[in-house]
């Protein structure tokens, strides 16, 4: 269990690190959209708080994956 965390943990600060200025444009793009309305700070905060999980998610989606593969290879006679 520990691997998948740091996998994870690994995953979120490489990916945090890398769409940082992505994010960052993205999340500047979307504040002048909604910056006439009243909860622009809350649908803001919403965009960016639904990138991680998914970006996450798919770490540990891959990190799965990646010990499959492993153990079907280390199984085969290859």
């Amino acid at each position: 269990m520990l691997p998948l965390v740091l996998y994870a943990g690994g995953w979120l600060l490489m990916t945090a690190a890398m769409m940082l200025p992505t994010r960052c444009r993205c999340s500047a793009a979307s504040a002048r959209l909604v910056d006439a309305r009243p909860d622009r700070r809350l649908l803001v905060e919403l965009l960016i708080r639904g990138l991680s999980p998914r970006w996450a998610g798919f770490g540990i989606a891959a990190h799965l994956l990646d010990m499959a593969v492993h153990n079907v290879a280390r199984q085969s006679d290859c």
